[in-house]
């Protein structure tokens, strides 16, 4: 045998060698079963520094945010597969509203809308308007949307209800467009605000 460049000792037969490299390949496994279980690349190399074996992990969670439900207790066996914990990321949170049959066509994907809440009735919050759903309630005669807004500061929270102001250019409203269905197309002032158009 000789000595190898991490002072692991080199086998110099070819049985040596097969039984190194099985190690090496049980090795190889075990630390691939372990990423699949979400055991990150640093607890490997502990353990992996250690040279020996752990039989109790701490599992951390893919996405950082809150517990928002917990579906088992300490000691507790589990399957593969089984939900553990529900965690939400709060930092960006949507509002689902409804909008009138005869307001769906001034909407549109990407408008910038201002959302407020009780809670903090001196604060407006930025967001988007993310999706329309396809299909309109026959009952109230609605599209449900969903708006997306921003949450670093955790303040807007699953369960409380927003008021949204929804960006609209005047132009896109109906009663400007048909203001200038009945007037010459080539109108040069705004009729509202009486600006020159353009």
């Amino acid at each position: 045998v000789t000595a190898g460049a991490d002072n692991e000792v080199a086998p110099q037969t070819e049985v040596g060698k097969s039984l190194l490299e099985g190690r090496r390949e049980l090795v190889r496994a075990s630390i691939e079963k372990l990423q699949r279980w979400g055991i990150t690349q640093t607890q490997i190399d502990e353990i992996l520094a250690k040279r020996k074996a752990n039989f109790t992990f701490t599992i951390l969670s893919p996405i950082a945010g809150f517990v928002i439900k917990k579906n088992v207790v300490e000691g507790q066996e589990v399957q593969e597969g089984f939900p553990m914990f529900e965690v939400a990321d709060m930092s960006t949170v949507w509002i689902q509203a409804q909008v009138y049959e005869h307001q769906i066509g001034m909407i549109r994907e990407g408008l910038k809308v201002q959302a407020h809440v009780d809670a903090f009735p001196t604060e407006s919050f930025p967001g988007t308007l993310e999706f329309i759903q396809p299909r309109l309630d026959p009952s109230t005669r609605t599209v449900e949307v969903r708006f997306a807004l921003e949450n670093p500061q955790g303040k807007l929270r699953p369960g409380m209800y927003a008021s949204v102001d929804v960006n609209i250019a005047v132009a896109e409203l109906p009663e400007f467009k048909s203001h200038v269905a009945r007037h010459d197309a080539k109108q040069e002032n705004c009729p509202v605000t009486n600006l020159k158009l353009g």
